[in-house]
């Protein structure tokens, strides 16, 4: 009853789809750092859901293949004469609210995660916190834990001068230890334009 419930729900302002295609997310003119528009395409299972007009929540888990060989991707076992490569698996999950309180304005915040070795069903709980499954996951089990990014994205429109003004922040690992000690923000994005 509950699937039949949410399928309903989705029915009234939501979408599932699978594709393998281009995603982009968040403002830039040059590129886009949130989802850029130069990655290759990949599967993906996406959630379009838009309860009313002024929010909307987008979620996708996507299975990532870039054929470009990393010291990330790869695994070396050595067997006494030879060594073999063996390929690991990545994939992402990805979700964000957008707010659009006026035509002219637009707010996103979401978080990411990309993760390798072998699917975990938690990621695919399209509300799940992606660092609270995270840290659950790798409790005991270094090997288990992924990558988490944070994100926020500032958009307005004004249309009588004809310019836009953006603002993306980016955030891939942050340590407020490290940051008050005047640690590295190196793994820290933003765009500002107008």
């Amino acid at each position: 009853m509950r699937l039949q419930q949410a399928l309903l729900l989705i029915g009234h302002g939501g979408s599932v789809s699978l594709n393998k295609d281009y995603l982009t997310f968040g403002s830039g003119n040059s590129g886009k750092i949130i989802l850029s528009d130069k990655a290759p395409p990949f599967p993906f299972i996406r959630l379009d859901f838009k309860p009313a007009d002024w929010l909307s929540f987008f979620y996708f888990h996507g299975f990532l293949q870039s054929n470009v060989p990393d010291s990330n991707t790869f695994r070396y076992n050595s067997i006494p004469g030879r060594t073999t490569i063996l390929e690991v698996p990545k994939y992402i999950a990805f979700h964000s609210l957008s707010f659009y309180p006026t035509d002219n304005l637009s707010l996103s915040v979401g978080e990411s995660i990309i993760y390798s070795e072998r699917i975990q069903p938690i990621y695919f709980i399209p509300i799940m916190f992606f660092r609270v499954a995270d840290h659950y996951l790798g409790t005991g089990n270094a090997s288990a834990t992924g990558n988490a990014q944070m994100f926020m994205d500032f958009s307005y429109m004004n249309r009588i001068i004809q310019t836009k003004f953006y603002s993306t922040l980016f955030i891939d690992e942050l340590s407020f230890n490290s940051l008050f000690e005047g640690g590295n923000l190196s793994a820290v994005a933003f765009t500002v334009w107008d």
